[in-house]
């Protein structure tokens, strides 16, 4: 088999499917059976759940909420926990509902009105009139903050165990702490030709008022910003100075201020003339915070070193080869990154210097005065290859000690006993032992590159490029903790460095993964298990695709109980279930089961391809009592799925989705369109919420419509991408093609960003496909690689582009380049291609587009380019954009797949002059295939 290169965008996008819905002006006959296919009344009045389910304390009521099409008419439902009774609010905010924490008023928000509704008798309270609302991110119920319309300035503090209410005037801004101890005032209330602003504190555990710090407006001095621990009984906080000296190149001065309660004011700890802030440096407005384990103030310093420039100066950019970044990249990063430094908060007043120029702070102990300093200067000079240098440094003197070089995950356990970290090139977790400054490996006994997080797989399921650990899961009370490997759990015990696999292997055996479900998020924010405890697991077969819930002990060695698995979506939120850049339907992912305060009974939400999401009650998960029945699929010509799996060119075996109209006939022949990223069967059984289409088509649109929607899985092969998106999508339409009911001379493709590029690459390398719809993709990798990307600001393209061949530069390999870019086989292209890509695009240059479109226009090719002032990367989040995008694609399919009259646009074009004019949808009279 000739051997070909993929053309592909080498950086990372996830693609949401959430855009608005209008209507769509196409209209659309019912089909003979009686069932719809979806159309702009479908989208508009489509139920879609909007939140996950909040239970009350006690476990007798649940709260949900569900929308039609773009969040129209957002309703929210109080519903007993097994739905025996429930009552619905119409018109509600986005996100609210709530119960007090005493489990005695449900409340939420309408427009400006809060309603507050006695559970035990459903009688209501309104508060009209409001403004705004207010609650701390955790331990809600409590207390809640509001203000009303017609008094802007006056905060009303409602306690909701008393229903007692506090007022505050002349209040201009207001925060609570993260776990709702505290809640920050600041006030200014005006005398005269005078305003005094205050900084003050409610402690609501005591409900004492502090006032921390206040200054007239004549002092020329404010506060910028502050940050509460979670007691609520300490703040630290800055104040701007904007009388500045002149001379100074700065245009404000910050100082570092300190209160705990018991002290009749704040003071003052550090201004830029602190000892330890070095001559020329001042502190900057990034806000200060607490350490980890509360003993020091943490705040940045810099060093401006630049004056502002001369009005008549020669505005000139200089770029040098030796620049640690590009030039344009500086710019965007004008604001130079601060040092960080630490104060103690009781004794000494003196500034630690902790990160210098190109380090950055990666890790930090609760429990000692230490953290991890990572230096590395390269920039975006990839090719130096130069690895991190990495520091302990002290808080208390700044002090240093170097632990093992290299792009390492370090990490402190809980209690401060161990400071451990992830090797990212043998793939395994160390003991590091300060004392004798040697490492030891904890997870030498599990087989190599068990523990690695898989980059983009390649067709042999090898990993090609692994981005870190797979995660850790959590921590045990003898700070021994839990790590993921591909399948299953392992324990890992840092005092006899040895790992233990604690499901028995079950996962890998089974190919199932398995992940604690609601396992660690972040090293800063710990999860632990305790002794005993049966600890819910969320599995994925990767062979069927049936997702489900398993039970373990981390206590002993022992394969995990089945609780329920299924062909359906119950949570695959899980750590690093999904492949890397995993794309979903907009509720494909599910939710973590809510458990009941008694712990005897969950609330599930379940779907299928052809269930759509709705909430259940179990009690053991064999039981699945439902409380809702959302089922706006039933009156529509709704898809069904079937998993096929095919042999490839290269002998091995690849999986893809068929989905198939509801009315499917096998003695009928169908149009194809074949839809790919990289994997994408994970998505079997989540259910295919239609959507105008942003990039990638709506499955469930053309479906309905009498269209075999593909979407297989693509493994990219080491060092040779090209081979695996022709490995996989030509040996798929082989694969088709032998179906009977598969119109073999009707079978399109479409991809986006890196789906785009595969999209440019197959039609220059192939004749098979009638059609084709590319989006933001790539055409020329040798200019791709060597334009600039757009973020925030400009960057640089070419270490992504250089990895994603295999870390080859176009000098040592020129070849591999231009056998890779489909810019140079453009004279071989007979696939009609409309190609979407937008001038705004920060992640694909829109010249990319540009030069594959003039190419093919100069060879006398089918090429038609669709560009949206509005756009970027995807059409997401512009419904009018997305819905006439859907009405062009629909027609560009149905001309080449279907044989239905050319719309004008495609037949004669839209000239400049009528862009927002016209739209050319009209349809020329009879079918004349365009050439």
């Amino acid at each position: 088999m000739k051997r070909f290169l993929m053309l592909c965008v080498a950086f990372k996008c996830l693609v949401v499917l959430n855009a608005q819905q209008t209507t769509l002006p196409v209209q659309v006959a019912a089909l003979s059976k009686g069932k719809k296919v979806i159309d702009s009344n479908a989208l508009k009045d489509w139920v879609n759940f909007e939140s996950d389910v909040l239970v009350s304390g006690n476990g007798e009521y649940i709260r949900y909420h569900y929308s039609f099409g773009g969040g129209n008419n957002r309703t929210l439902v109080l519903s007993t926990a097994q739905g025996n009774q429930k009552r619905s609010f119409t018109g509600v905010d986005y996100g609210t509902g709530f119960f007090s924490k005493d489990n005695r008023q449900f409340y939420f928000k309408k427009s400006d009105s809060l309603f507050f509704m006695q559970l035990a008798d459903m009688s209501t309270r309104v508060i009209g009139g409001v403004q705004a609302i207010l609650q701390p991110d955790e331990d809600k119920g409590k207390w809640l903050a509001y203000i009303r319309k017609s008094e802007p300035s006056r905060l009303i503090l409602l306690d909701m165990a008393t229903n007692k209410e506090y007022t505050y005037d002349s209040v201009v801004e207001y925060a609570f702490n993260r776990t709702g101890s505290a809640i920050m005032l600041r006030t200014a209330a005006t005398a005269g030709s005078n305003t005094v602003q205050t900084l003050r504190k409610l402690n609501l555990l005591t409900l004492k008022m502090d006032d921390l710090w206040m200054a007239g407006s004549e002092e020329m001095r404010e506060i910028n910003n502050y940050a509460v621990n979670d007691n609520g009984d300490q703040v630290v906080f800055q104040v701007k100075v904007n009388n500045v000296p002149s001379g100074l190149p700065v245009q404000a001065l910050y100082e570092i201020w300190y209160f705990k309660d018991g002290m009749a004011r704040g003071e003052k700890k550090a201004d830029d003339k602190a000892e330890g802030i070095d001559n020329g440096k001042y502190i900057n407005f990034m806000m200060p915070q607490f350490s980890r384990n509360g003993q020091y103030l943490l705040f940045q310093v810099y060093n401006p070193s630049v004056p502002e420039a001369d009005p008549d100066a020669v505005m000139v950019d200089v770029w040098n080869y030796r620049d640690t970044l590009l030039q344009c990249t500086q710019l965007g990063q004008r604001i130079r990154p601060g040092l960080t430094v630490a104060m103690p908060i009781e004794g000494s007043n003196k500034v630690i210097t902790l990160t210098k120029d190109f380090e950055q702070m990666v890790a930090s102990s609760e429990v000692t005065s230490e953290a991890v300093i990572a230096y590395n200067a390269q920039g975006d000079r990839f090719w130096l290859k130069q690895d991190n240098i990495n520091w302990l440094v002290s808080f208390k003197d700044g002090s240093r000690k170097q632990l093992p070089a290299g792009n390492k995950t370090l990490f402190f356990s809980p209690k401060g006993k161990y400071l451990l970290y992830f090797d990212a090139v043998d793939f395994n977790y160390y003991r590091y032992d300060l004392g004798t400054n040697s490492a030891t490996c904890i997870s030498c006994n599990v087989p190599k590159g068990y523990l690695a997080f898989e980059g983009i797989v390649n067709a042999d399921r090898s990993k090609n490029g692994p981005l870190g650990p797979i995660g850790v899961a959590g921590w045990n009370e003898d700070e021994s903790f839990m790590v993921y490997e591909d399948y299953d759990i392992w324990k890992i015990n840092p005092a006899d460095g040895k790992a233990t696999n604690m499901t028995n292997g079950f996962g890998r055996k089974s190919n199932i993964k398995l992940r604690v479900t609601n396992g660690m998020v972040s090293m800063s924010d710990p999860v632990f298990f305790k002794k005993g405890e049966k600890v819910l697991l969320t599995a994925f077969n990767l062979s069927n695709k049936y997702n489900g819930f398993y039970q373990a002990s981390f206590d002993k060695i022992n394969d995990p109980s089945l609780l329920v698995m299924g062909p359906y979506v119950f949570h695959l939120v899980a750590h690093n279930l999904l492949p890397v850049n995993a794309q979903n339907f907009m509720a494909g992912i599910g939710m973590a089961p809510v458990q009941i305060k008694t712990g005897k009974s969950w609330i599930i939400k379940r779907q299928s391809t052809s269930e759509a999401s709705n909430l259940y009650y179990t009690t053991d998960f064999k039981i699945f009592k439902p409380l809702t029945d959302f089922a706006p699929q039933r009156d529509y010509n709704w898809p069904t799925t079937e998993l096929i799996q095919w042999k490839q060119y290269d002998g091995t075996y690849s999986q893809g989705i068929l989905y198939k109209p509801g009315d499917f006939d096998s003695t009928k022949k169908y149009p194809v369109i074949i839809n790919y990223y990289q994997q994408r069967t994970h998505r079997m059984y989540q259910f295919p919420t239609p959507e105008y289409t942003i990039a990638n088509i709506d499955v469930a649109w053309f479906a309905t419509r009498g269209y075999l929607v593909f979407t297989p899985d693509i493994f990219k092969k080491t060092e040779e991408p090209g081979v695996g998106v022709y490995n996989a999508i030509v040996s798929a339409s082989d694969y088709l093609a032998k179906l009977a009911y598969v119109d073999s001379t009707k079978m399109g493709i479409n991809g986006h960003s890196i789906g785009g590029g595969l999209t440019n690459f197959l039609v220059t390398h192939t004749n098979r496909f009638a059609a084709a719809l590319e989006c933001a993709g790539v055409s020329n990798y040798i200019s791709a690689s060597l334009q600039l990307g757009r973020v925030f600001y400009e960057v640089s393209r070419l270490e992504g582009m250089e990895n994603y061949l295999g870390n080859v530069s176009l000098w040592e390999n020129p070849e591999k380049w231009l056998l890779t870019s489909p810019i140079m086989n453009a004279d071989k292209v007979t696939t009609p291609l409309l190609i979407m890509h937008n001038k705004s695009d920060g992640g694909v240059p829109w010249p990319q587009a540009v030069e594959m479109f003039i190419a093919l226009r100069r060879l006398q090719k089918p090429v038609w380019m669709l560009q949206y002032d509005n756009g970027g990367h995807s059409l997401y989040g512009i419904p009018r954009e997305a819905k006439d995008f859907t009405t062009r694609i629909t027609q560009f399919f149905d001309h080449y797949l279907k044989d239905a009259p050319a719309p004008k646009w495609m037949s004669q074009g839209v000239p400049a002059r009528l862009k927002g004019i016209s739209t050319g949808y009209e349809l020329e009279s009879s079918y004349n295939r365009l050439k």
